[in-house]
């Protein structure tokens, strides 16, 4: 089976949720030992200043598959700039829109993935002729609806050209696939007809083992994330703001580590002299942070996305205290295999409860990890993508239902 995968970011380095889910489902893909093979095609639009990191994830992941290109990203035109949404005017690329012209005329694929909904203008050639599978790293309507702008005009004019994207995007196809049973049960419920499969998001299980040569620091919390993501940000300043200042009411030497990349200048500002905080920035090896830190904090509130500082936290031995939003879509339990919490107050409570008992901690860590390696592994996630990709080839209703959806 021969798929041209389209990306709106090269999937290396695994610097952030989206691209480590990417990459790795693609290397799992690429490496599985079946009697039904199949060929990657990557299209990926290129990030402005990032060539070398681009160039290590050609060698990375490009030799794994049958083809791999990179177009540079560039002005919308002018009827996208007025109309689209924000990520498609962001992610544009004049380049890979003329390319995949092309491709549709003088190469045929069994299958397109979509990596995500913004790329679907520049795959319209292909839409209601190549059976495609829209991937959803997170339900951008959701986001959109969760996270109000500078004002409520621009908030109403960004909810309604996202809508209107996923609206398109379900005539071009009825085939998706998401991170989780929770976005596959709301997508669904707005689009009746289409098929949804909830790909988790996993783990490697060495690339973050724990390292037993770091010693554990007590006093010292993560946050992990990309620091320019706006929940993220929302979270590290709740964080800061507010569960920080509790926690030193009663431990003033309890430190937060805030590691990420891409960290805006506003959150720079913010956090930067506030007491106990250290902001690290990017870093090559996130597994020693796990195993530096005392706890891994996820305080997200706004739900959906690939959820992987938790499944990697634990991988890695780090107990991890959550919210629920934060932990939304994860097998995982209470108690049992990380902590929950959503109120500030018992937040905080429940963070000073485990720093003062780290046996119990460890005993979280240990069953989170040991869970997390049985249900999160990569090469099974896989699986049940090609699966999905099987069953897009295999149903042949592409045209039609694209010609009934439009």
């Amino acid at each position: 089976m021969d798929v041209l995968f389209l990306s709106p970011v090269v999937p290396w380095p695994p610097r952030s949720g989206g691209r480590v889910r990417s990459g790795e489902l693609l290397r799992a893909v690429a490496q599985r030992e079946t009697e039904y093979p199949v060929r990657l095609h990557v299209c990926a639009v290129e990030e402005p200043g990032a060539a070398q990191a681009e160039e290590q994830g050609r060698a990375q992941l490009g030799a794994l598959c049958a083809s791999w290109q990179t177009f540079p990203r560039s002005t919308a035109p002018l009827g996208l700039r007025l109309t689209g949404a924000k990520k498609e005017r962001w992610f544009w690329s004049a380049a890979l829109a003329a390319h995949l012209a092309r491709l549709r005329r003088e190469q045929g694929f069994d299958l397109l993935h979509l990596d995500e909904p913004c790329l679907l203008r520049a795959a319209r050639p292909f839409v209601g002729h190549t059976p495609i599978l829209a991937h959803h790293h997170k339900l951008d309507l959701e986001y959109a609806l969760e996270l109000p702008l500078e004002s409520s005009a621009a908030q109403a004019r960004q909810v309604q050209r996202v809508a209107r994207l996923e609206r398109q995007l379900v005539r071009a196809t009825r085939h998706h696939v998401v991170c989780c049973t929770q976005d596959a049960q709301r997508l669904a419920a707005r689009h009746p007809g289409i098929e949804v499969t909830a790909v988790e998001s996993g783990v490697d299980g060495e690339r973050v083992a724990p390292r037993s040569e770091i010693p554990r620091d007590p006093l010292r919390l993560l946050f992990l994330g990309s620091l320019d993501y706006e929940p993220n940000v929302r979270a590290v300043l709740e964080l800061v703001g507010s569960i920080l200042p509790r926690l030193h009411g009663e431990r003033p030497d309890l430190r937060l580590a805030l590691v990420g990349s891409r960290v805006s200048s506003d959150l720079r500002n913010r956090v930067e002299l506030a007491r106990g905080v250290e902001l690290v920035g990017e870093v090559e090896d996130v597994a020693a942070e796990f195993a530096r830190a005392a706890l891994c904090l996820v305080p997200l509130r706004v739900g959906g996305g690939t959820r992987l500082k938790i499944v990697e936290a634990l991988a890695a031995g780090c107990p991890v205290v959550s919210t629920r939003v934060g932990a939304e879509g994860l097998e995982l339990e209470d108690g049992v295999h990380l902590a929950l919490a959503d109120s500030v107050p018992d937040f905080a409570r429940v963070v000073l409860e485990l720093c003062a008992d780290p046996q119990r901690a460890a005993a979280l860590a240990a069953r989170g990890r040991e869970r997390v390696l049985e249900r999160y592994a990569w090469p099974p996630l896989a699986e049940r993508l090609v699966s999905a990709w099987r069953r897009t080839v295999r149903g042949g209703d592409n045209a039609a239902w694209y010609s009934s959806s439009s």
